[in-house]
């Protein structure tokens, strides 16, 4: 590790990071055995202030004092309808706040390195990463699945640990930071925050009798996720090590693809390997070699094997039997969305309808006044669709049925009438500042978050999901070619961002560096949307130019190259550019309404509709603006 991070992680306190860790916390969440809440805190700042300050303060200092607060309150919460045994229950702590804002701090420190400790096939309370590249790299390992032929197959084992959080050992806990060479200081907190816990369980609003654990970490501790992640990515390296030694073979992503052996998002686990007897008993050697160590512990009906559909049925029964697991025919829902190598039919997204329903069966619309009815369908009803929006296009059809369920929603609709809707859709979907009422439109902001993918694809990141499909499709299908490259064998990820790189590359503009990047004819460098090769023909000689051929010996323009073909107006608009220069650094392609570093849904998805900031109706505003009382003066 590097050491200036580790004498930032072994630090003294600051007044500033404990009044951070305070005022970044939730102010009413239920509060822990002693009843103040973070907000009691909050508002008494100015008076609590250097005595938490104090506390925390002692605590690095003499971490055994962490024990005075660290009490628990374990609230069971119902997993299922009709909970009727303990494992129905998801047992969350309500840890004491001046407890939390000592775990709070540590968090803190910990987020600046951790991204760095945790290998890339973990993306679960990783600072950087989301929960849908993985989704993302799963999608693309069941399309390669399920498009298997040869001799060779494959399997993928989708591993439940049973109550993972509650069985972690604490001595594997302090072995991995110690493995991770963390300054003693802080291993000494945060062992202290983990072994002196006393907690109890509250039935009923009655508390039970404190009792002390021996073993696992609290959901609802700010630091128990950051805890599990590092303990989990030890997996990772047994993992690793096997694959380097070539005893685990994984799946190969393409020629020039990375090799997936597995994937993870906390303990979410995707296992892969080559279907033969030797792989699954090394797939089995190195579950059990972790479960050893860290004290977890697999749930075999609940952990199902796919296989590939070039698996023979006699070797797919003797790979069962090395791992004593169920066989599944799919994964179902992974990490919350739909898992098939398949393309995805409306079928498959039936689970988004049956979702709305059941919010809308809850509420009685004839109690609602109007403006209730429009907030609930667009703060509610709008957001269920757009988790699994922004991995997989959803067909138009499922999306066409939640528009129909919020707009009998909105007006009223009942099973046995149908009332008056006095507004286009067109009209509502327009946003506020135009005279509308700001909802969306599903399929177009569907669009808008694959175009995330899309815009990361093309800026060259080099986060696992990219690498997956450069590698398994080529950089000619991934880059940013304006023709489509896509085949009916790819992925329907794929063919979506395929589809869309027009609308990308009408969107976005590159800002020149040294040029070496941008094609002189086929990319936007003049202006926002305008590409030469759409305007005028190429001269043959010409064609495959960079921005930086352009340019003559002196650093500027080279006219001869292209003055006498090129449009005056064109002409005009590239010397009004300053000329590529290797002084200026690399290349940047920019969003409009966004950044090379942050694209925006939301500005997408205006540019999609046609929605201009420039058009806004200084009269909807104002109106949007009014407080209640003014709007009965008026």
């Amino acid at each position: 590790m590097d050491p200036m991070v580790m004498s930032n992680l072994a630090a003294p306190i600051t007044m500033e990071e404990v009044k951070c860790a305070v005022f970044n916390m939730q102010p009413w969440k239920a509060p822990g055995p002693d009843g103040f809440s973070a907000g009691f805190y909050q508002k008494t700042w100015n008076i609590v202030g250097d005595t938490v300050y104090k506390f925390v303060e002692n605590v690095w200092q003499n971490p055994s004092v962490i024990a005075d607060v660290n009490k628990t309150d374990i609230c069971l919460i119902p997993k299922v309808q009709n909970p009727e045994y303990i494992q129905h229950f998801r047992p969350i702590s309500l840890c004491n706040t001046s407890y939390k804002i000592v775990s709070k701090v540590i968090v803190e420190r910990l987020k600046g390195c951790i991204a760095s400790l945790i290998s890339p096939y973990q993306t679960g309370f990783v600072p950087g990463r989301n929960i849908h590249e993985n989704i993302v790299v799963a999608k693309e390992m069941a399309h390669t699945m399920h498009r298997m032929k040869g001799r060779k197959g494959a399997f993928a084992i989708k591993v439940d640990l049973a109550k993972a959080y509650d069985k972690l050992s604490w001595s594997f806990i302090w072995r991995t930071l110690v493995e991770i060479n963390f300054p003693e200081v802080l291993i000494n907190v945060i062992m202290h925050c983990v072994t002196s816990v006393m907690t109890n369980v509250k039935w009923n609003g009655t508390r039970t009798d404190f009792f002390r654990p021996q073993r696992g970490i609290r959901q609802g501790d700010p630091i128990s996720p950051y805890l599990f992640v590092l303990c989990m990515d030890k997996l990772s390296h047994i993992i690793l090590h096997a694959v380097e030694k070539d005893n685990w073979k994984g799946i190969k992503m393409g020629r020039r693809g990375p090799m997936i052996s597995h994937l993870m998002f906390a303990d979410d686990l995707l296992l892969f390997g080559e279907a033969s007897e030797p792989q699954m008993r090394c797939v089995m050697d190195s579950l059990q070699r972790f479960c050893t160590m860290s004290g977890q512990e697999v749930s075999h009906n609940k952990t199902s094997v796919l296989f590939s559909r070039n698996v023979e049925r006699n070797l797919r029964n003797k790979l069962l039997n090395i791992s004593g697991f169920n066989e599944t025919s799919n994964f179902g829902k992974y990490l919350g969305v739909p898992l098939h190598g398949r393309a995805p039919r409306r079928s498959d997204f039936q689970y988004l309808l049956d979702q709305v329903s059941a919010k809308l069966s809850m509420w009685k619309a004839n109690h609602l006044s109007f403006a209730g009815r429009v907030t609930l369908a667009k703060s509610v009803i709008e957001a269920v669709p757009i988790y699994p929006m922004m991995s997989s296009l959803i067909p138009k059809a499922c999306l066409e049925e939640i528009h129909k369920m919020q707009r009998r929603f909105i007006w009223g609709d009942t099973d046995q009438k149908r009332r008056f809707h006095a507004i286009s859709w067109d009209r509502i979907t327009v946003p506020k500042w135009m005279g509308g009422l700001g909802l969306r439109k599903l399929d177009v902001m569907n669009k808008a978050c694959l175009l995330k993918l899309g815009w990361k694809l093309q800026n060259g990141s080099d986060e696992l999901w990219c690498k997956v499909l450069r590698g398994k499709y080529g950089s000619e299908t991934t880059m940013g070619s304006n023709t489509s490259t896509s085949r009916v064998t790819h992925s329907s990820l794929c063919k979506a961002l395929d589809g869309l790189k027009p609308i990308l590359d009408k969107c976005s503009f590159w800002c020149i560096g040294d040029g070496r990047s941008i094609d002189a004819w086929s990319e936007a460098w003049i202006e926002e949307g305008f590409f030469l090769d759409q305007n005028v023909i190429i001269p043959v000689h010409l064609q495959g130019m960079t921005v930086h051929d352009l340019v003559d010996g002196n650093g500027k323009w080279n006219w001869s190259l292209f003055d006498s073909w090129i449009p005056v107006d064109c002409c005009k608009k590239i010397a009004a550019i300053l000329p590529p220069n290797d002084d200026y650094g690399g290349d940047e392609r920019v969003s409009i309404g966004g950044s090379t570093q942050q694209f925006s849904v939301a500005n997408m998805y205006n540019n999609l509709c046609g929605l201009n900031e420039k058009d806004v109706n200084t009269i909807w505003m104002k109106i949007w603006r009014l407080k209640r009382k003014q709007y009965f003066m008026l």
